[in-house]
């Protein structure tokens, strides 16, 4: 049976999954900077920050999912 409870819990879900999403190529993108920040290849190497549509779309589904469940339980 798909209670309240487990609502809230699979928000959380959906939100790391959004969270991690975000913030795991920020932070490549980010170390990787700050590491070759005074190297000589500095210049050579570019600081890119994509995101990958797949895993928020994921995140925004399972969020919608919950809801539903929420509004049949």
């Amino acid at each position: 049976m798909f209670v309240p409870a487990n609502a809230r819990r699979m928000h959380t879900v959906a939100a790391a999954i959004v969270a991690m999403s975000v913030l795991g190529p920020l932070a490549d993108a980010v170390t990787t900077s700050l590491l070759i920040g005074d190297a000589v290849v500095d210049s050579v190497v570019p600081l890119t920050y994509t995101l990958s549509a797949e895993p928020i779309l994921l995140g925004l589904l399972v969020a919608a999912l919950v809801e539903v469940f929420r509004f049949g339980a």
